[in-house]
């Protein structure tokens, strides 16, 4: 089966008062794909000030990742 690349932004979710949790399509996109058992490699970008905690969780999946850094992370409060 070919390898897939799921490329876009990463997200800084915020849900009630919890600490801010890595999201965005491609860390939900990532999650199934670990799920499925598909060969992936995720390239994404994301805010320096997130970047540690963020890609630790995205390295945790068992993808390759590359990154790229931004200004900010899209936030999303819910």
């Amino acid at each position: 089966m070919p390898r897939l690349a799921v490329i876009g932004n990463l997200a800084r979710d915020l849900v009630g008062d919890a600490p801010p949790r890595v999201g965005g399509g491609p860390f939900h996109a990532a999650r199934a794909l670990r799920v499925l058992s598909h060969p992936a490699v995720l390239a994404v970008k994301l805010g320096e000030e997130d970047r540690r905690p963020f890609i630790r969780r995205l390295i945790e999946l068992g993808l390759p990742v590359h990154s790229r850094s931004s200004k900010t992370t899209a936030t999303f409060s819910f």
